[in-house]
């Protein structure tokens, strides 16, 4: 059964449309099987009933009003609570804990069930718990006195039936929603699988990519190495200088794209890594005899452009300063946050109060801040966000 197109307008696309669907039907099928009973109480002219059941279908049609505006928790807390009470009361007027009637308590808690949370449905199941007691002490202790039971009659026949009819209603509806929520998780779990191997495949085939321009990268720089080398036939001339310059600067280039190609491509590098290995390759060609280095042990990561930027300014500031044939260097490098500081001291005092203008390029390019003393330099800059 399709819903009324108002309750289309209200439910329709949310994930509350199949429930509000199993809602629809039950308040069409609560408010007939009152009137039937209405009906039957009048013919047989119990007047005392006749209202009770009066009232339920007033509640009845109250509490489609709240669903077709929205409110579908409240209308099913209405209908949960309030019958459970009106129930108790036609049980006490009739057949009290013999009653027909108690086949509605399983009946009200399983509707309530379709839409109440934990809390309410043990506040409703509850309250049946105590409805229930009341029938039982209530005719113990002579607070009401119950009709006895009659012999069964056409009747009783059909609102037992209409009660069972009502119950299975109940039971299917929550059977075949539960049913409906499994598939769907289903699908969504098919589709997500289908989307993660995908993704997967797609990650991989970039990885491999990647994996081969750094791959590709190493190699080109390692043949400009051997040109330099091959070149630089007199380490006099005017030319060599240059030369060492650019064999650094690609010794720092080669260690950064071994660095991502170890760790399956990754897009950004650290800093204290990077810069451990590159003082680690070139420690043999310096002339300091002793060299003491500290790095952090915190992990500093920036992207690919910066950390290189920054391992040339690292190699070039030693490589400067092994030029004024210092004894002793210590290089410290730390990072707090996203700020990094590279210490240089040892030496006592530089024979040149300057560091060439080359750092202070490569500086600039790097966006950081060189101080330079005497006997200490200090080299500080703000790594990229890698977000």
């Amino acid at each position: 059964m399709k819903l009324p197109e108002y309750t289309q307008k209200r439910y329709a696309g949310s994930e509350q449309e199949s429930i509000a669907g199993v809602l629809n039907l039950g308040f069409i099928f609560l408010p007939l099987f009152l009137i039937i009973v209405l009906v039957r109480q009048l013919v047989q002219l119990d007047l005392e009933m006749s209202i009770l059941i009066s009232i339920g279908l007033i509640v009845s049609l109250i509490s489609r009003s709240f669903f077709l505006k929205g409110n579908f928790r409240v209308s099913v807390m209405i209908v949960s609570f309030f019958f459970t009470l009106l129930l108790t009361a036609v049980c006490s007027f009739g057949n009290g804990i013999h009653d027909i009637g108690l086949i509605g308590f399983p009946i009200i808690i399983g509707f309530s069930s379709i839409i109440l949370d934990q809390k309410q449905l043990i506040i409703a199941s509850v309250l049946s718990v105590l409805g229930l007691s009341w029938l039982v002490v209530g005719a113990q202790f002579n607070f009401f006195e119950p009709i006895p039971v009659p012999p069964g009659n056409t009747g009783d026949f059909i609102i037992a039936a209409l009660l069972i009819v009502l119950g299975g209603f109940v039971a299917f509806s929550l059977t075949r929603n539960m049913k409906n929520s499994l598939r769907h998780v289903q699908r969504e779990i098919s589709i997500s699988k289908k989307d993660a191997n995908h993704l997967a495949k797609e990650i991989y085939k970039k990885e491999e990519i990647i994996s081969e321009i750094h791959k590709a990268a190493i190699n080109s720089l390692s043949h400009i190495q051997q040109l330099i080398a091959h070149k630089q036939i007199d380490k006099a001339s005017s030319s060599s200088n240059i030369h060492n310059s650019l064999k650094r600067k690609i010794l720092v280039m080669e260690i950064a794209h071994n660095i991502l190609l170890k760790e399956r491509a990754p897009i950004f590098l650290d800093i204290m890594e990077l810069a451990r290995k590159v003082l680690d390759s070139y420690e043999k060609n310096l002339q300091i005899k002793v060299l003491q280095i500290e790095i952090s042990q915190k992990r500093c990561t920036t992207s690919l452009d910066q950390a290189i930027n920054f391992g040339i300014c690292l190699l070039e500031l030693v490589s400067e300063l092994d030029d004024e044939k210092i004894v002793l260097l210590k290089i410290r490098l730390y990072a707090e946050e996203n700020r990094v500081t590279l210490k240089l001291a040892g030496f006592e005092d530089l024979k040149h109060g300057e560091l060439g203008i080359v750092m202070n390029l490569l500086t600039k390019q790097l966006k950081g801040e060189l101080k330079k003393k005497p006997s200490e330099v200090i080299l500080t800059f703000t790594t990229k966000s890698v977000e």
